[in-house]
């Protein structure tokens, strides 16, 4: 069978992670590891789609610096086809995310060119043999952007292309542009995966099981992911909502893109002709290595192991 092939589009950045070795006070020092790497959640994404074995294409936009140049050959070496613009104008955008003990995480983002993102970064060569459009939630969160996302999402459903959105920030998309407005915009989606205050968000309910039923009435399906206590599917075709548990590694260690990675393995494995239910528990497999790597892409691959995660059965 041949590899699924997705086109991801969305934010490339710089990770900065400051992980102390103890409580933070405001005037004192105390020693930590300070580490910088790629991420973004499109382009984490893209990378643990390769890591399974996806053909991937990603586009987004850097700033015409340094960094740039090395975030793109770092996903270049992840096994994605990189097309990234260049902005002369902003940076590339930088994402600083302070790690707690039990490897969760806060976030200050500063996006830089990934604001500006155009449709026309993509090339019609892009579209070619794409079997599903992933976009974020980021895309539609800055008026910049929005009308990219908004392109687009059209242009995805007038070639018949299914599309998957993570929302990605339910404070962001709360300023702009609003909740009601974000899933009017890309309703329609095939797959959405929200976090729980992502979907209580986009759908004010008291529970994740009844926010998921009502976003079907703009999505096709969703998978609503809940950390620790897994996650809540459903579609169009199965919309009772069934819960999934979570795949718990021996010690977290980071959880920067696990959401990414669990939307990462639930899409190869639906490719792949897994039913939803499946494909969730195949997600939070993914997930799982995702909390027990520093970091928010998939670790180097051992000598001779492939492009495929260890014990995934995919």
């Amino acid at each position: 069978m041949t590899a699924p092939r997705l086109l991801v589009v969305g934010d490339l950045v710089s990770d900065i992670r400051v992980a102390p070795d103890g409580p933070v006070a405001v005037g004192e020092e105390v020693a930590g590891r300070i580490s910088i790497s790629g991420g973004g959640s499109a382009a984490n994404q893209a990378a643990w789609l390769a890591r399974l074995g996806a053909a991937v294409t990603f586009v987004g936009r850097v700033g015409d610096d340094l960094i740039g140049s090395a975030l793109v050959e770092e996903l270049e070496r992840a096994g994605v086809t990189v097309g990234a613009a260049r902005d002369g104008r902003y940076p590339t955008g930088t994402v600083a995310c302070l790690i707690g003990e039990e490897g969760e995480r806060s976030l200050v983002t500063s996006r830089g060119a990934n604001a500006y993102l155009r449709a026309s970064d993509l090339d019609e060569s892009c579209w070619a043999e794409a079997e599903v459009l992933v976009l974020t939630g980021y895309c539609f969160t800055a008026p910049t952007s929005a009308p990219a996302g908004r392109t687009l999402m059209a242009e995805a459903h007038r070639r018949g292309v299914p599309v998957a959105l993570d929302p990605a920030s339910a404070r962001l998309f709360a300023a702009y542009p609003g909740a009601p407005l974000l899933r009017e915009q890309t309703s329609g989606a095939r797959w959405l995966f929200p976090s729980s205050s992502e979907a209580r968000a986009l759908a004010p309910a008291d529970s994740d099981h009844q926010a998921a039923r009502d976003l079907l009435r703009s999505y096709h399906g969703v998978a609503v992911t809940r950390g620790a206590a897994g996650c809540v599917v459903a579609s169009r075709d199965a919309p009772d909502p069934v819960t999934v548990a979570a795949v718990h590694p021996e010690r977290i260690v980071d959880a920067t893109g696990a959401g990414d990675a669990f939307a990462a393995g639930f899409l190869y494995a639906w490719l792949k002709g897994y039913l939803p239910e499946a494909a969730a528990l195949k997600g939070a497999e993914v997930a799982a290595g995702a909390l027990a790597t520093e970091g928010a892409r998939p670790p180097p691959p051992p000598p001779d192991a492939g492009s495929r995660l260890p014990n995934l059965g995919l």
